[in-house]
């Protein structure tokens, strides 16, 4: 069947590829912005199924550094399609190739992207499952995006069939390859070894069959010269090695940890690498299923020793060769960059997620942990302020209701967060505004996250995130804009330090008082450990240089 021009309310313009389905280049004629749609071709039911799960994926997923679908349906002929952000720029993969990912602490920021992404996904009971170059996207203005979850599994959901392996040889974590249930684990894996080739600038194990590379990630080790080379420190080089561990119970137990220990390399003040060339065999691209080596234990061999495989893993070779040239209709076609450029999906269940307001971003509904006792609190959707609300914001509301500006009001400070003002204040200048003070679990769940963060950024108390009394540096407030890597799961900056924040909760050991949050530029980090759940209790008529704004929306 040809393909149409239109599908719904989308422009087709280019087709950018094709394998099992049609990827294109379309326009969304009603939002005026450009798009790339997937449309799936008539295909076995397997093929449906595996678009169907990918739909189930995408709609738990809404993150900024994962690429983000827009819409799901079905054509005139019944074929399902999915539509996802159309992205400028090039894969991590081309990237490495050119030689064009700057410095170690540029790519070490760029590592740190992708496990925020794949942090989120496990917090969502999403395994990637494919974690790769390929599959990370670099946009021309700096973002950095996980993509393509065709074979992502969904909690205990699976479409694999037993006796089967599926991912992209190089990067499959040995229980991937023994065709062992797929946990979070296996992109921590996946994850050591693409910070292996962001270090190096080439594959940890590679070779010119299959055979050999399973035989490769389930024996040898990890190339330490080649990164001691490339200049990257004892400490990065640990957390690759233990990362990309043979045996789970030695990998790092989830991205928090990973995420605290990048962030505390000495790397990150890097300014110079050396990358090797890299030459490698462009034999795994596709992503296949394979047989899988269930029975096979690991083959033990000493680091510079040679050996040539048993019979048995000769055996086993053959067995994958032969399920390859049998079962093609399972590989998973990759075509150039359209298709790696969007994550795929299928016409059931996939909410719309609501777009935030200029200035805002979006926390999800779910249940989140609440409180000194991280106790399970679920709240619907809303908006939250991205930052502060600022001077200039704030000198508007008062032109245009004729409200007295604060005391001691600032005006060459238009960027930097408003003080000095009340609770009704800060209401008033909510409802000016059309949006409203959060209660404390709103403040909470934006500052913290779904897992009990004890900071936004994570669980360690390191003050380079955030506006906090520390030596050295002034006791001062900064443009709300400021302290970019400091931000939440949400995107929400400054959670912690710069202002203290209004919460519309009510105080529980004094009458008539409610919540401020957040510390100030005025507290350091060891002494309010407790910052992402405890509070103050205010009178709401106190005015202070260190309490400001910052506002909600809810979602209809």
């Amino acid at each position: 069947m040809s393909d149409p021009t239109h599908i719904g309310k989308y422009q087709l313009e280019e087709q950018l590829g094709g394998g099992m389905a049609s990827v294109f280049l379309a326009r969304d004629t009603v939002m005026d912005r450009p798009v790339v749609l997937k449309v799936l071709k008539e295909a076995n039911e397997d093929a449906r199924n595996r678009f169907l799960q990918e739909a189930r994926v995408a709609g738990r997923l809404f993150h900024d550094n994962i690429i983000r679908a827009y819409d799901f349906g079905e054509d005139e002929s019944g074929r399902p399609f999915l539509v996802v952000e159309y992205l400028k720029g090039q894969d991590l993969g081309k990237a490495l190739k050119a030689g064009a990912l700057g410095d170690l602490a540029s790519r070490l920021k760029m590592a740190e992207a992708v496990a925020n992404a794949l942090e989120y996904i496990h917090s969502k009971d999403v395994v990637h499952r494919d974690v790769k170059p390929d599959n990370v996207f670099l946009t021309d203005d700096g973002k950095v995006k996980l993509m393509d979850f065709g074979i992502a599994r969904l909690g205990n959901t699976s479409l694999t069939q037993a006796g089967f392996a599926i991912g992209t040889p190089p990067y499959m974590a040995p229980e991937q390859i023994r065709a062992e249930s797929p946990t979070p684990q296996v992109d921590v894996y996946a994850f050591g070894l693409l910070v292996f080739e962001l270090i190096t600038g080439r594959r940890a194990f590679s070779a010119e069959s299959y055979e050999q590379v399973f035989y490769k990630v389930l024996n040898d080790p990890l190339d330490q010269a080649a990164m001691r080379e490339a200049g990257a420190s004892p400490q990065l080089i640990s957390l690759v090695n233990r990362c990309a561990a043979k045996t789970v119970a030695e990998r790092p137990q989830g991205f928090a940890q990973v995420k605290d220990e990048l962030r505390t390399l000495p790397d990150r003040g890097a300014t110079s690498l050396t990358v090797a060339s890299q030459a490698v065999t462009q034999l795994f691209i596709p992503t296949v299923p394979v047989v899988a080596a269930t029975a096979t234990p690991v083959i033990a061999q000493k680091v510079g020793e040679t050996r040539k495989p048993p019979l048995l893993w000769i055996g086993l070779g053959v067995a994958l060769l032969t399920a390859i040239g049998l079962g093609a209709w399972f590989m998973k076609a990759k075509t150039p960059e359209a298709e790696l450029n969007a994550s795929t999906s299928a016409p059931v269940s996939l909410p719309k997620q609501p777009t935030p307001p200029d200035g805002m971003v979006l926390v999800p509904e779910g249940p989140f942990l609440f409180g000194r006792d991280k106790l399970s609190v679920t709240l619907p959707s809303y908006f939250i302020d991205k930052c502060e609300v600022s001077n200039a914001q704030y000198a508007k509301f008062c032109q245009a209701t004729g409200r007295k500006l604060p005391p001691e009001f600032p005006k060459e400070q238009p960027d930097h967060p408003v003080v000095n003002v009340t609770f009704q204040d800060a209401k008033a200048y909510a409802q000016w505004a059309g949006k409203r003070i959060p209660t404390s679990q709103e403040w909470e769940k934006a500052a913290r996250g779904t897992t009990g963060y004890a900071f936004p950024w994570g669980g360690a108390a390191d003050p380079k995130f955030a506006n906090v009394s520390t030596p050295g540096r002034p006791k001062q407030l900064v443009p709300v804009l400021q302290f970019e890597e400091g931000k939440s799961q949400y995107g929400a900056l400054q959670m912690v330090g710069n202002v203290l924040e209004w919460v519309d909760s009510p105080g529980k050991n004094y009458p008539n008082t409610v919540l401020v949050r957040g510390g100030s530029f005025q507290d350091s980090l060891d002494k309010i450990p407790d910052v992402m759940w405890d509070a103050a209790e205010v009178p709401p008529t106190l005015a202070k240089p260190v309490i400001g704004i910052r506002c909600v929306a809810s979602v209809r």
